[in-house]
């Protein structure tokens, strides 16, 4: 009996060790001292707006980050990723569809907004196919 109890306890053990080490979202950390105070600012609010970044974060290269020069957007981020041309992850039919994507996102100055041009990357979001935002040529997120 305290042997079945005790081995019982080491697989819920090693379990929650497993869980505990999901991927997230990588980002390469620019070398500007301005642009890597915005990306360790805004990247958790644009992951918590879009979770599917670090949900799918294995299907995706790390994101290099620049500063945005989109309308409306000027002076935030820009970031760049691409999608792995066989994404192991993403559900159907994102997998096909995002596969090889290269995705940007633009953030704006204050960190409020975030803007997705394609469906193809913001649908990575949500893990569903998702349509552009209406007027839009993409889809803009709310950070908070």
């Amino acid at each position: 009996m305290k042997f079945t109890l005790f081995c019982f306890i080491t697989l819920l053990v090693l379990a929650s060790c497993e869980n505990d080490q999901t991927q997230s979202f990588q980002v390469t950390q620019p070398v500007d001292h301005d642009l890597n105070l915005k990306t360790q600012t805004y990247i958790p609010r644009l992951t918590q707006a879009c979770p599917g970044l670090n949900r799918y974060s294995k299907d995706l290269t790390s994101a290099i980050v620049g500063t945005s020069a989109m309308e409306g957007y000027k002076g935030g981020l820009e970031l760049q990723f691409q999608v792995v041309q066989k994404p192991q992850e993403l559900p159907a039919p994102l997998n096909i569809r995002s596969a090889q994507n290269s995705c940007y996102i633009s953030i704006n100055k204050e960190g409020s907004r975030a803007y997705i041009g394609k469906s193809a990357c913001h649908s990575i979001c949500k893990g569903t196919w998702q349509e552009n935002s209406s007027g839009l040529m993409g889809r803009e997120f709310a950070l908070k």
